[in-house]
């Protein structure tokens, strides 16, 4: 898998998703260049279509058992507005109409917090097919 992540001190967004290198580096060349020096390319062995991608202070891609492993992990906040992480689905190549700009809300996606968790803990992964997170 090949992911092109938009730095600028600290991962800001996820620019593309490609299965293929050379669809990378095809719509890697095809970002502006005031944007082109904020993007960069990373492989990323051992992972396949649908994965995951947690965001917090960060992107980490996991796969499906990864990524209940976090949600089971979680420890409940007394801040009823704490996000704990977005969880970002991926199932198939991405890319935004604008090159290397930031369309990830476009992105089928959760934030999860203490509310998303009860639900969870409720009806267990049942609960996640029924959001669209995992089939």
């Amino acid at each position: 898998m090949f992911i092109i992540i938009a730095y600028s001190g600290k991962p800001k967004w996820v620019s593309g998703i490609f299965k293929e290198e050379k669809d990378a580096l095809e719509y890697l060349n095809s970002i502006p260049e005031d944007l082109k020096e904020y993007q960069n390319l990373i492989k990323l062995e051992g992972i396949e279509y649908p994965f995951f991608i947690m965001e917090k202070d960060g992107f980490q891609f996991v796969n499906r058992d990864e990524m209940i492993r976090a949600l089971n992990c979680i420890k409940i906040s007394q801040d009823e507005d704490e996000v704990y992480f977005n969880i970002y689905t991926i199932e198939s190549d991405y890319k935004p109409e604008k090159p290397g700009t930031d369309y990830m809300g476009i992105l089928p996606h959760d934030h999860i917090t203490n509310d998303f968790i009860d639900w969870y803990k409720k009806e267990g992964e049942d609960f996640l097919v029924r959001r669209g997170i995992c089939k």
